[in-house]
């Protein structure tokens, strides 16, 4: 038997959609502090793509294209943001007296 019984038409509309509800929330946690919402935007237009290319219209470059837009939003959002200002502040911090943090022994 195994999971074959996933592929059948009554199981993969509630799948995908748990699936990709996942996804989007992966998305939208912490979306504030790293690239802010546009990559939740692409990502939750890239499953809502996949939900009617797929199911609706039956569309495989559409369902391709939705895939797409999450693969995008998801590198998007995982791309690390550039630091101002130089080097972060646990870096090169000075104490009071001028001296780095890193030459002071515990």
């Amino acid at each position: 038997m195994g999971f074959a019984f996933l592929f059948e038409t009554a199981y993969l509309l509630p799948l995908t959609s748990v699936l990709l509800l996942l996804a989007v929330v992966a998305l939208a946690w912490g979306a504030s502090r790293r690239r802010g919402y546009a990559p939740l935007v692409l990502g939750g237009g890239g499953a809502t793509v996949v939900l009617v290319a797929g199911f609706v219209i039956n569309s495989v470059p559409g369902t391709n294209l939705g895939i797409g837009m999450l693969i995008g939003a998801s590198l998007w959002n995982s791309w690390p943001r550039r630091v101002r200002g130089g080097l972060g502040a646990s870096d090169e911090s000075s104490d009071s007296t001028g001296s780095n943090r890193s030459d002071v022994l515990p």
